[in-house]
């Protein structure tokens, strides 16, 4: 599972004015597949400063005016993928981080417990469940997000994560035998952090997301939360009392 961050390298502008961003983008399947990477539309802001990837996924645009500006990835079906706070300044800005989108999930996941447990380590909230698809033969792996939040509406809008938790099952693992039918999954929350969030007593919901292995997210800037773009169909809630 790949994960996003906006490193960044200067060189000598190649556009008019010297102020030139470039980079590079990878598409998969939802379940961890390489795919041709051409088709990616790649924006600046909400300006028409526009340029689309090739086969080898590269993407270069010229004449960006000098600041600071987020960078946008969109190709229909695929969830889209935001770089945040990209300064621009005379010469070539170079994303050093690969940019990953993935196909958007059309299957779901569903929780079928909720424990606190020691079962790996310290004490910690496992969100136990299944996704409810059949990966085919080749897949790489599934992945869940699992959001927490007060209310039964908790989601990527509603959630007290500073990042929502995120979890990867290994499909065929390293025998090529393959998991069951519905891949199952589990979340592991660390109950130290969950109660300086909820006060004892507090009735926390999770609510879970398919994702994609190769998972698009990036941090806002200024409340660090971590963001996913490449999230499926909402799952099922349940809910668990802190101690």
């Amino acid at each position: 599972m790949a994960m996003l961050s906006a490193g960044i390298a200067c060189g000598d502008g190649t556009g008019p004015g010297g102020r030139t961003i470039r980079g590079v983008v990878s598409l998969s399947t939802v379940w961890g597949l390489p795919l041709p990477n051409d088709g990616v539309q790649v924006r600046i802001g909400t300006s028409d400063l526009v340029a689309e990837t090739g086969d080898d996924g590269q993407w270069e645009i010229a004449n960006v005016p000098l600041g600071t500006h987020d960078v946008h990835f969109s190709k229909p079906g695929f969830g889209p993928m935001r770089v945040p706070g990209v300064r621009m300044s005379l010469g070539t800005v170079t994303l050093e981080d690969t940019t990953y989108l993935a196909e958007t999930p059309a299957h779901s996941a569903v929780i079928d417990s909720i424990t606190i447990s020691t079962r790996f380590g310290p004490p910690a909230v496992l969100v136990w469940g299944k996704i409810t698809a059949t990966p085919p033969d080749d897949a790489v792996a599934a992945a869940t997000v699992v959001y927490e939040g007060t209310s039964p509406s908790v989601g990527p809008l509603e959630n007290t994560f500073s990042g929502a938790a995120i979890s990867s099952a290994i499909v065929n693992g390293n025998t090529g035998e393959r998991s069951p039918p519905d891949a199952e999954f589990v979340n592991l929350v660390l109950l130290e952090e969950v109660q300086k969030r909820h006060a004892p007593g507090s009735v926390i919901y999770y609510a879970v997301y398919a994702s994609s292995s190769s998972c698009s997210c990036y941090v806002e800037p200024g409340s660090g939360q971590l963001i996913f773009t490449n999230v499926g169909p909402r799952g099922s809630v349940a809910s668990i009392i802190i101690p």
